[in-house]
């Protein structure tokens, strides 16, 4: 159970709006139509399989009070018994889902929580989130509408699914549940107090075997196979450092099978956090600019972000949920982070190659050819043109290297010999090479991930003065500024750097493009 990152627990079946969310399983007639509801879930039994479940099994995860239940209707016993399970269990972790119309005044008991996630609804809005950011600065308000998970079983298909590495659920009776869309529980591993928490434990691991590898074995569940909500991504809301190597090891194995033949994946970020200036409309604009591109190719787009934004059909929003760096009490956000939670979501769905590039980008017809096409002995780091608009793109200036002085005044495209925000590998590629985390803030460390890349002995293709030179346009986002070159005198990001590895960034920078 090392790869599961939440033990859900229910606390009680009920939920303050269950009569409001019709569209919500809560209230449902069937929701324990096929399970055993004779024994309800004491304090005893919850606090021995949460200790089991560190000790016995290898978890290493966070203990959530949710399913489809609202926790904080059982405020007072969910303290209690995370006392108790900490004292039992030093390194035990805690998430809090809560629908937040009950987070109370005072808030100084919630900083126990590692996570909390607030789902926000329109006819309910929760209350006291400032006094809850507080305690706990990195709570994640989520503005998800119902899905209509009420409707049913579709046609059979034995497409897999990734969902299982996200949760062990255990519901207010001891029914174990493969997810929270198998509400009805027809693939249940098991009750716990029935079959024991050892068999169940078995049962699912044996199930999540069938469900996850390339397809889905005959024997998988019925539910499984007929299931609507498959997932082709793991939905990665907690990778601690110490089992991160780990995880993504065994999600990699998964994906084995489709390394040949595969579909290319492309993965930016975009993340609006409280201090971020990028305006909504460059998510809009990055579409409108490469959508003949993407269309043409069958490309899968993943859009790392804060929350879920609407996108093409052959895209995807991956909320990134995990904890971000800490510098002075404060947690600051990390571009590198955000960028390799897509590249590994991306391996772990088995695409090939992957393109990781910024919102701001706009490609060229040979840029986008060299990207799609390296092989396992090449990557493509194309040229960076900066460019004051999407328009006047292609007039090329011929200074350089520039002064900011004159970007202020040039109305056309400049040279960043800097910046190699775009990178293009294979999956086998993307293994070896990622984005170094100790880099912080916004100062992407362009330089380290070009020399690891020389480094793992690939052919960089794409760079300036040699014949697979290729331009990738990045369009301001304000054209009455000039941007900021990686390569320039005047990149002065200092603020957001670690000092104790971003330097050395700026060293490699300067190294390879300020010849």
């Amino acid at each position: 159970m090392d790869k599961v990152q939440f033990l859900s627990i229910e606390l009680g079946c009920k939920c303050n709006l269950g009569r409001i969310h019709t569209a919500c399983p809560n209230l449902s007639s069937e929701r324990y139509a096929h399970l055993d509801t004779s024994r309800t879930l004491n304090d005893g039994m919850i606090i021995r399989l949460a200790t089991r479940f560190y000790r016995e099994f290898g978890f290493t995860g966070l203990v959530a009070w949710h399913y489809y239940n609202e926790p904080l209707m059982e405020m007072d016993r969910m303290f209690y018994l995370m006392d108790l399970i900490k004292s039992a269990v030093p390194t035990a972790r805690f998430c809090l889902w809560t629908n937040g119309t009950l987070i109370p005044a005072d808030c100084s008991r919630f900083a126990a929580f590692e996570q909390i996630h607030v789902t926000s609804y329109q006819e309910a809005p929760p209350k006291n989130l400032d006094a809850l950011r507080r305690v706990r600065s990195n709570v994640q308000v989520h503005h998800n509408g119902l899905d209509k998970r009420l409707r049913g079983l579709v046609n059979v298909s034995d497409s897999p699914c990734l969902r299982p590495f996200t949760e062990f659920v255990v519901d207010n009776f001891g029914n174990v549940h493969l997810c929270c869309y198998d509400w009805r529980g027809l693939a249940s591993p098991g009750n716990i107090f029935r079959d024991g928490v050892k068999s169940c434990v078995a049962r699912f691991q044996a199930i999540r075997e069938a469900v996850v590898l390339d397809k889905m074995s005959p024997d998988a569940p019925e539910a499984c196979l007929r299931c609507g909500f498959k997932t082709a991504v793991i939905t990665s809301f907690d990778l601690p450092s110490r089992n991160r190597g780990l995880a993504w090891r065994d999600r990699a194995i998964i994906a084995r099978s489709r390394s040949s033949g595969s579909k290319p994946a492309v993965v930016f970020v975009f993340y609006r956090g409280p201090n971020s200036t990028m305006p909504v409309q460059r998510l809009i604009d990055h579409f409108e600019w490469n959508h003949e591109y993407y269309m043409e190719s069958g490309v899968k787009v993943f859009v790392v972000t804060d929350r879920l934004y609407p996108v093409p059909d052959y895209a995807e929003c991956l909320v990134y949920a995990e904890p971000m760096p800490v510098r002075n009490g404060k947690p600051i956000f990390s571009l590198t982070r955000t960028k390799n939670f897509g590249v590994r979501y991306a391996l772990a769905a088995g695409f090939s190659p992957i393109i990781v590039t910024d919102p701001d980008m706009s490609y060229t017809p040979e840029c986008w050819r060299q990207l799609l096409t390296v092989n396992n002995r090449q990557a493509s780091v194309p040229l960076y043109w900066m460019a004051p608009d999407f328009k006047l793109r292609q007039s090329r200036c011929t200074v350089y290297p520039v002064t900011e002085k004159h970007v202020a005044s040039c109305r056309c495209s400049h040279q960043d010999r800097g910046a190699t925000g775009t990178v293009s590998m294979t999956a086998d590629n993307w293994r070896k090479v990622q984005w170094d985390e100790r880099c912080v803030g916004y100062g992407a460390d362009d330089g380290i991930i070009l020399a690891s890349i020389r480094k793992a002995g690939m052919q960089v293709l794409g760079r300036p003065g040699t014949p697979t030179e290729v331009p990738i346009y990045h369009i301001a986002h304000d054209a009455s500024k000039p941007q900021v070159n990686f390569s320039g005198r005047w990149f002065v990001r200092q603020d957001t750097w670690d000092p104790e590895f971003n330097p050395v960034n700026f060293t490699e920078n300067r190294r390879y493009f300020q010849s």
